[in-house]
């Protein structure tokens, strides 16, 4: 059980939509043990990280080109040895890559005004000279969608209008739900820091992502899964996220050899 002290953060929703992972940025602390064993709650963090972007990451601009920037993945993702080959591979996954502020994945299901599917639009927005391991990140959620087989669940459904025109549809049955979206960005995340560690990322690095592992490990337990009170929810993540719970031991064996 987490201490009851806390380091509240006090941020408004419409700051926190779409930048609450990159905000863990401002929070420097020691080391990692001092973020796990510590006990820091993030107040009201925690409870509207969940309002933001779905299957996105907060992306910052990458470095410059060293051996080092390469290795790690922080070097510009233009610049990266490997970036034509995974833009590749996620256009073969059927998305088309657009240039936005932002860098999310976006499943957007098209219906008629009688909710016959018309079609479905998968883009990958990204930022330009974002880091190669923030574009890893979302390819790490277009991965995740593919455990859905033939059923991907769109993040959002639109109604198209007689003029062409989009509008939210009523009936977002089969959506993308916000304590799924948490599941599988916690998941995510975790795949992350372990790929960041095992391919020897600086300390600095690992201190950011472990942040936004535990932010999301927050969010996971209370909205995700509902305190492991649905049974529901619990057995969502079961179906298509079996290996969390592997991937969870692995990230704090990690942590312990890190303090």
């Amino acid at each position: 059980m987490r201490s009851a002290r806390c380091l509240s953060i006090i941020i408004t929703v419409s700051t926190l939509t779409r930048q609450a992972p990159r905000l863990l940025d401002g929070i420097r602390l020691s080391h990692i043990g001092d973020f796990r064993n510590k006990g820091y709650c993030f107040g009201n963090l925690n409870k509207s990280i969940t309002t933001q972007l779905k299957l996105t990451t907060g992306a910052t601009t990458g470095k410059n080109p060293t051996l080092e920037t390469i290795h790690e993945g922080s070097v510009r993702m233009e610049q990266h040895p490997e970036y034509e080959e995974t833009i590749k591979q996620i256009k073969a996954a059927g998305f088309e890559i657009r240039i936005s502020n932002e860098a999310y994945v976006d499943v957007k299901e098209v219906v008629d005004l009688n909710g016959n599917v018309l079609r479905v639009e998968k883009v990958l927005y990204v930022q330009e000279n974002m880091r190669y391991l923030d574009l890893e990140h979302e390819f790490g959620h277009i991965k995740q969608l593919q455990r859905f087989g033939n059923t991907i669940p769109p993040t959002h459904r639109m109604v198209e209008r007689s003029d062409g025109s989009l509008k939210n549809a009523p009936n977002q049955q089969g959506v993308l739900t916000t304590w799924q979206n948490t599941i599988t960005e916690y998941h995510n995340r975790l795949d992350e820091f372990i790929r960041l560690y095992e391919r020897g990322a600086s300390l600095e690095l690992l201190k950011e992502h472990a942040q936004g592992v535990e932010l999301w490990l927050q969010a996971y337990r209370k909205k995700g899964l509902k305190d492991g009170y649905s049974q529901t929810q619990k057995q969502w993540s079961q179906n298509y996220f079996p290996d969390i719970h592997e991937l969870q031991s692995r990230y704090f064996d990690i942590v312990k050899v890190l303090e």
